[in-house]
């Protein structure tokens, strides 16, 4: 697959649209509010080549069906992230650079899996995960069961053996070349299990003390570090709910999203930049689409 750098490679945009891995299921509209929002016109006026290539609804939708409790959502997850990892994929095999627009943060499950199958890449994947959350229970230390509060421990190898052996059996990043940033709620087992893993945590008040700038240096070092490429798996909960108020778990004190942007300068056509992905998006809490369209400047500013 070539490169950002090295071609005007198309961008194909695919929308995971599911809210089943969270406990409120409405960012399973975010994708269609984003497509409705002028997304890909937005870009295609700034010169960026972008293609809405489809978008990956679940079995059951959310608005038609209740379950009663988190784990009845885990055949309606797996089934989901299937199809986006053949998503996926098939904007790879035709040349296209993955943008993955959700969507709750199990999506990324399927992301990673079908980024890492179509490039041959097995583990030699880098990733940037900036999130409020650290997304790295199991099953069986998850409160609410929910499985975007697993991506990651996923990835890694950990937890239900469906989600972790999608694609492929086991895990699919190394641990050592995977960069956490922004976390600032999360519990205690979360924490054991990626200081067990030996993945790097940059909480949000290292970020507030050193500079995003700094961070974001350090971790791109991480992840390009003997990798075969790095993805950027993106939570608007992350950012400060004063700029992103559209996210299903908004919590205060988030990087602030002009310091996002400038940042960006930092991975903009970045010859090892593989994918970006974009979660959590929930129309229902935005204010003016504030959320939806700081998403574009996000992509214009990557892109």
């Amino acid at each position: 697959m070539p490169n950002l750098a090295q071609t005007k490679l198309a961008i194909g945009l695919i929308g995971a649209a599911t809210g089943w891995g969270a406990r409120r299921h409405h960012s399973e509209d975010g994708p269609a509010a984003l497509q409705a929002s002028g997304l890909v016109e937005q870009l295609l006026a700034t010169g960026i080549p972008a293609h809405w290539l489809t978008s990956v609804y679940p079995a059951l939708r959310y608005a038609s069906h209740q379950i009663n409790q988190q784990q009845e959502a885990l055949p309606l997850v797996l089934a989901h992230v299937q199809d986006v990892a053949i998503a996926v994929a098939d904007a790879v095999k035709q040349d296209y650079f993955p943008v993955v627009l959700g969507g709750d943060h199990s999506v990324a499950i399927g992301t990673w899996s079908g980024l890492t199958q179509a490039l041959g890449l097995g583990q030699n994947l880098g990733l940037l995960w900036l999130d409020a959350h650290l997304d790295s229970h199991t099953f069986a230390t998850s409160p609410s069961k929910a499985c975007h509060g697993m991506g990651l421990a996923t990835l890694l190898g950990q937890g239900e053996t469906s989600l972790v052996d999608l694609q492929s059996v086991g895990g699919k990043l190394s641990p050592k070349q995977v960069a956490v940033i922004g976390a600032r709620s999360f519990e205690a087992e979360e924490v054991s299990l990626l200081q067990q893993l030996g993945v790097r945590v940059f909480l949000m008040t290292e970020v507030a003390e050193r500079g995003l700038d700094t961070v974001l240096a350090e971790a791109l070092e991480i992840v390009t570090d003997r990798t075969g490429g790095f993805g950027l798996s993106l939570d608007l909960d992350s950012l400060d709910p004063s700029d992103a108020p559209g996210v299903g778990v908004p919590e205060a004190g988030g990087i602030k999203a002009a310091e996002l942007l400038a940042a960006f300068r930092l991975i903009r056509q970045h010859p090892g930049l593989k994918a970006i992905e974009i979660v959590e998006y929930t129309p229902q809490q935005d204010m003016d689409q504030r959320t939806a369209q700081l998403v574009a400047q996000i992509l214009k500013a990557l892109l």
